[in-house]
């Protein structure tokens, strides 16, 4: 069954299905987890959706903040790691100092300790 807001709500089974799986996805979740999905618009969902995109934004800010260089580490491997489903918050200032008009044959370079 689907709910809205906590209420019972008619909904076709693969419309359902296919609502459940990609919130799953998107939040990095395990299909056992399903009934935690069940209903989109419950606060405890939003809840789980900003929380999830807070927690994935400071890892990948940590690692990769305002730098054009894939930094390679053990322990940035480790925090990547932790990164859960698809969803990330961002800043929107991230990168408007970066000069991206440049395009050359290797943009992105790889660091290493």
């Amino acid at each position: 069954p689907s709910y809205m807001h906590g209420q019972p709500f008619q909904v076709a089974r693969f419309a359902h299905e296919l609502r459940c799986n990609l919130y799953l996805e998107h939040l990095g979740m395990q299909e056992h987890e399903m009934q935690a999905v069940r209903d989109p618009i419950h606060p405890s969902i939003y809840n789980v959706w900003v929380e999830t995109a807070k927690k994935n934004a400071h890892i990948l800010n940590t690692i990769f903040y305002k730098e054009r260089t894939i930094p390679f580490s053990e322990q940035h491997l480790q925090m990547l790691q932790q990164i859960k489903g698809h969803i990330c918050e961002y800043d929107q200032d991230l990168l408007t100092d970066a000069e991206m008009a440049k395009t050359q044959s290797a943009d992105v370079l790889l660091a290493t300790d």
